[in-house]
């Protein structure tokens, strides 16, 4: 399997909104149990329940598609654009990544990398589509246990509250946020926060700055933008935002698929 700059930047995204956004929910822990094991999510699959795990709420009640591109802030890279995020109304979330495989005669194609994270379940599967290797289709799964502890806000509401403000985490970085007002992203309206990281590396060193622009909906429950200001930064945007419950068969492997059990993580 070869990566493609789009699985790159996804990580780099990523990274950068969790260091940012997420922030502890102190105090308001809530537990959740998942459905009794079924035939198409088996005991075999799920560690014993522990009284230490836990995980980021999730996000309910705002179903959508849309599709998401993202690009390096660096010229000269093209920006590509992946097939499609989605989101059911219980929390479940698709997400796709375009990924270049040998085909079954040694040729290059493009195939959709899926990620599922089902909060019902607490399981994650990955596959991909369509199936190029001369092996039987697989897809893997990993589950939690099937209680669970949530103990942090979703991501999109530890950016909502962002406040303006100046803070300081240490003696040589400052950080601020500043609003930017309204914006509409494929007919949906999202608030902007920008944040500046200032870090002094040296007392008569120039300065680094690194320049995150947030953009999140209240009304999709969703972080829709976000863009980097420094070298070796990204952007993403969703467009052709749908405010609709997707395709139940989305957030499950295809049938002819094998299932194997990866872990106790999804």
């Amino acid at each position: 399997m070869r990566c493609t700059a789009q699985t790159r930047i996804r990580f780099g995204i990523l990274l950068a909104a969790a260091s940012l956004a997420v922030s502890p929910l102190s105090g308001q822990e809530t537990t959740d149990v998942a459905p009794a094991p079924s035939v198409r999510f088996p005991a075999a699959w799920y560690p014993p329940d522990n009284d230490v795990t836990s995980t980021m709420a999730p996000v309910k009640g705002a179903p959508y598609e849309a599709r998401i591109v993202m690009a390096a802030q660096k010229p000269g890279l093209p920006i590509e654009q992946e097939p499609l995020q989605a989101r059911d109304g219980a929390g479940r979330q698709r997400t796709e990544t375009l990924q270049v495989r040998l085909d079954r005669d040694g040729r290059p194609i493009t195939v959709r990398a899926v990620e599922v994270s089902d909060p019902v379940t607490h399981c994650g599967f990955r596959w991909a589509e369509p199936w190029v290797d001369k092996s039987e289709p697989t897809a893997t799964v990993s589950c939690m246990p099937r209680t669970l502890h949530y103990d942090a806000k979703p991501m999109w509401a530890s950016v909502a509250s962002m406040q303006v403000a100046e803070e300081h985490p240490s003696s040589t970085e400052t950080d601020r946020n500043e609003p930017l007002g309204e914006r509409t992203f494929g007919g949906v309206q999202a608030t902007g926060v920008r944040h500046t990281r200032i870090i002094q590396t040296a007392p008569t060193g120039k300065p680094q700055r690194m320049v995150t622009e947030f953009w999140v909906s209240t009304e999709l429950k969703e972080l829709v933008a976000m863009y980097q200001e420094f070298p070796d930064g990204f952007s993403m945007e969703l467009r052709e935002i749908q405010l609709r419950e997707p395709d139940a068969t989305l957030f499950y492997p295809p049938a002819n698929y094998k299932i194997n059990p990866t872990g106790t993580q999804p």
